[in-house]
């Protein structure tokens, strides 16, 4: 399947009533700029963003996690910022389940190799097609989803790591329904997320992780851990076995080894 050479802006109004009914999003908050630098920041710096909607066509100054930038191009990603106030300080593993919900509204697609990588990256085929990031202010969170739709040439130059979009996976999704879709399942987990935690969503994660099982490299802050990963526990902590015991990480950067580090003990 191809895509058309022209995009369609979003159907706003048609997406608000897609949300009639749908939990917290159901207000019609809904928040659409043609260029904005960031829809994570614009959605931070408002006072009540709990159940608001943040869609651009493009950010000029897009982020990922560590600081990195996070390229785009004008109807090139899905850009999207929802907002959630969670009602407790522990955050730990909301950008696992936000990957659950992304690769739940994918499949209901006919995407069937989507794949989450720890902490925040969604892949499709071994390839990274968007990446989660999770931000704080007080009690209010904001997830911020960015998946490559069809990637421009010039956006395309600036990744430094194997990738693909919907349009090279010959997925041919309408981006309306896709927002929907996206909007909906967040609902979903945040709403399971915010009631219970991280524990009850552990087993499905693990099932969707590429790299458990596999040997792996992870440098969290100026230590780095050799071994095997095991997915992760029930705060979404990552699990990696290696040494004769298992190494707890909370944060930290992951790559795959292909080498291998040898049978953990």
């Amino acid at each position: 399947m191809e895509f058309s050479q022209k995009i369609a802006k979003y159907d706003i109004d048609g997406i608000r009533h897609a949300l009639a009914g749908i939990g917290r999003f159901s207000g019609g908050q809904i928040h659409y700029f043609d260029e904005i630098a960031s829809t994570n920041t614009w959605l931070l710096e408002q006072t009540a963003p709990d159940g608001c909607i943040c869609l651009a066509e493009n950010q000029s100054a897009g982020r990922g996690r560590r600081g990195k930038s996070w390229e785009s191009s004008r109807f090139g990603s899905i850009l999207l910022s929802l907002g959630w106030r969670l009602g407790r300080s522990d955050i730990r593993g909301m950008s696992l389940v936000s990957g659950l919900a992304v690769m739940e509204s994918l499949r209901g697609f006919g995407v069937r190799q989507v794949e989450l990588k720890w902490p925040n990256d969604i892949l499709i085929g071994g390839k990274k097609a968007g990446g989660i990031l999770v931000e704080v202010s007080a009690l209010n969170c904001v997830i911020g989803i960015g998946l490559n739709y069809r990637v421009s040439d010039a956006a395309a130059a600036k990744i430094d790591q194997p990738w693909t979009d919907l349009a090279s996976a010959g997925i041919q999704v309408d981006r309306d329904q896709l927002v929907v879709e996206l909007v909906k399942n967040h609902d979903r987990v945040l709403t399971g997320f915010t009631e219970g935690g991280f524990a009850g969503f552990a087993d499905q994660w693990n099932l969707a992780d590429i790299w458990r099982n596999q040997p792996v490299q992870v440098v969290s802050g100026s230590r780095v851990v050799h071994g095997v990963a095991s997915g992760v526990d029930e705060t979404g902590a990552l699990l990696i076995a290696g040494d004769g015991v298992v190494h707890t990480i909370i944060s930290g950067e992951v790559s795959l080894h292909a080498g291998g580090w040898g049978n953990p003990e």
